[in-house]
């Protein structure tokens, strides 16, 4: 009786969101911002923890790497469930709606609150924007839209409708991957369509293609601390032509690959600084490992550079003096994701 009863909330909640979706198109781009600001909060929750927020704020102001942050805490915990089959139709389903419940909730918050959202306002403002005298801020503002705005668009790619798409609807649906000898391309499925089963659960086929563009603002937020606020060293980064592509796609690329790019910078670009002690830096090479490999969870391609960047945490283990903390974390990790 309880299995029914969990199972009818969840459909229909699932036909009442995608009721709306039908009748007003428009809904899907506000649910996916909804989920989005929910992992946001997810990231924010974590990164509050001292311990943790340490190990960030190295690299940059943790506000860029809170979205980041929450969905690799949700993608590390799924993916184990959704590929074990360990109650994963009743996760997907409970977690698409805390998680847009969250984001919901942290909206209103701050809508209901006049002071706050008139500080938003007067932050986002569009005169302010047209009338900056750096040329480099602005045209970096107006890419920063332009993707953003794509990223909203309806999916239109062929091989994202054929397979991406396709697996996510099944996890939906059945809550395990379809792996069939009469639809091959399911057997290239990773993690990130349990991102798309997400946005479809509330009829939003696009909340993909936005995950994509948010992987970008952890990378904004590096870049933006290492050159010093240099917008023009950004300009570099968002003018790339292949962000076009990557940043329009659900395809589970673009996240992955800043997501990789970030850890890089935590071992490459930053300074060597004397840690808390063992159980930070016990933290950090969990945290970094459990990323990378969540990444080729992702995409397998992803394991060279995955490879390339464990030597070098590798190589600051050596020179930490804590292999053994390095060979746990990896161990550990390894056991928690699969």
């Amino acid at each position: 009786y309880q299995k029914k009863l969990i199972s009818m909330i969840f459909e229909f909640s699932y036909n009442f969101f995608n009721y709306w979706v039908n009748i007003f198109p428009i809904l899907s781009v506000f649910y996916s911002i909804i989920l989005i600001t929910g992992f946001y909060n997810i990231g924010n929750f974590f990164l509050k923890f001292k311990i943790i927020g340490n190990i960030f704020n190295r690299i940059s102001d943790l506000n860029y790497l809170k979205i980041f942050f929450g969905i690799n805490f949700y993608l590390i915990i799924s993916f184990p469930i959704i590929i074990f089959e360990f109650f994963s139709l009743l996760f997907i389903n409970l977690s698409a709606l805390v998680i847009f419940f969250i984001g919901l909730i942290y909206i209103l918050k701050n809508i209901l609150n006049i002071k706050k959202f008139q500080i938003y306002l007067k932050d986002f403002n569009l005169k302010k924007i047209i009338t900056l005298s750096e040329t480099d801020k602005k045209i970096f503002i107006f890419f920063v839209l332009g993707l953003f705005i794509l990223s909203l668009a309806p999916t239109t790619q062929s091989d994202a409708l054929g397979y991406h798409m396709f697996v996510g609807k099944n996890i939906l649906e059945n809550g395990n991957y379809p792996f069939s000898l009469i639809h091959l391309h399911s057997y290239l499925a990773g993690s990130g369509e349990i991102l798309i089963a997400l946005g479809l659960f509330f009829g939003s086929d696009q909340f993909s293609s936005l995950v994509q563009f948010s992987g970008l603002i952890g990378l904004f937020g590096i870049c933006n601390k290492l050159s010093d606020k240099n917008y023009f060293i950004l300009l570099l980064l968002i003018s790339v032509p292949v962000l076009v592509f990557l940043g329009s796609s659900p395809k589970p690329q673009l996240f992955f690959a800043c997501s990789n790019a970030i850890i890089l910078a935590m071992y490459l670009y930053i300074p060597r600084v004397k840690t808390a002690g063992n159980i930070e830096l016990f933290l950090k090479y969990f945290i970094t490992a459990s990323i990378l490999i969540s990444s080729v969870n992702g995409k397998f391609s992803f394991l060279l550079s995955s490879s390339l960047i464990f030597i070098l945490i590798f190589y600051d283990s050596i020179k930490e003096k804590k292999i053994h903390l390095f060979l746990i974390s990896i161990f550990i990790s390894v056991i928690v994701l699969y």
